[in-house]
């Protein structure tokens, strides 16, 4: 198909049989951000007068709710119940830098500056195609995790998970923004910030003690 022939009709046509297919609201728009450079590129080139992705109903992002973090216990359960497994290196790089999926899966040699003792993250991977990179990495996590008798998570929940290890280690919230990466601190806040379980019980217990003598019928 020539760029030409690509018009609003036809991109609203490939996100409502992508959206039919099962794909995710959010991929789909990222499909479409890929699509939309090469777009505004033939506009610059005369091509083609308007980008027709700005024509068409955009699917509504999705804010994800489920992410799960394991607790520093659980963390080192994982470590142990990994080594030997085809995705020891995957897991233990990702809860030690909090890497993403793509980032541990675009990791190559000359990533690794063995005189300065650094990992520059210089290629990430992405599905092209047919290639089933991360799916295959998702369905093999699932299965350790199945077998060990672990609470079951996603891949990238290990991100989360190394968050959560390094506030029990005593590490701010700068500290955290800084080795995940995040250009803004207000994601680290909502992502992280959050109190597990423990924690609330912690200061429960601790708010009990204190307001004993300040009891109803004293």
């Amino acid at each position: 198909m020539k760029v030409k022939d690509v018009t609003p009709a036809v991109i609203q046509r490939y996100v409502n049989d992508k959206m039919k297919s099962g794909l995710s609201a959010n991929t789909v728009r990222k499909h479409l951000a890929n699509i939309s450079k090469c777009l505004d590129s033939a506009v610059k080139q005369n091509i083609i007068a308007v980008n027709p992705i700005r024509r068409i109903e955009m699917p509504k992002k999705e804010r994800y709710t489920g992410a799960k973090h394991y607790n520093e216990k659980q963390i080192e359960q994982l470590l142990e119940v990994s080594k030997g497994d085809s995705l020891e290196i995957a897991i233990l790089l990702t809860i030690f830098y909090g890497l993403r999926r793509s980032e541990i899966l675009g990791l190559r040699w000359d990533a690794i500056d063995f005189e300065s003792k650094t990992l520059a993250i210089k290629h990430t991977v992405v599905i092209v195609g047919k290639t089933v990179h991360k799916q295959d990495c998702t369905k093999n996590f699932a299965l350790l995790l199945k077998k060990n008798n672990m609470p079951h998570t996603r891949f990238h929940d290990l991100r989360h998970s190394s968050a959560s290890y390094l506030k029990f280690l005593g590490f701010d919230l700068k500290d955290i923004q800084g080795w995940l990466c995040h250009r803004d601190i207000s994601v680290t806040m909502n992502l992280y910030t959050h109190l597990d379980m423990e924690d609330k019980s912690k200061i429960a217990n601790n708010l009990s003690e204190k307001f004993k003598s300040f009891s109803v019928g004293r």
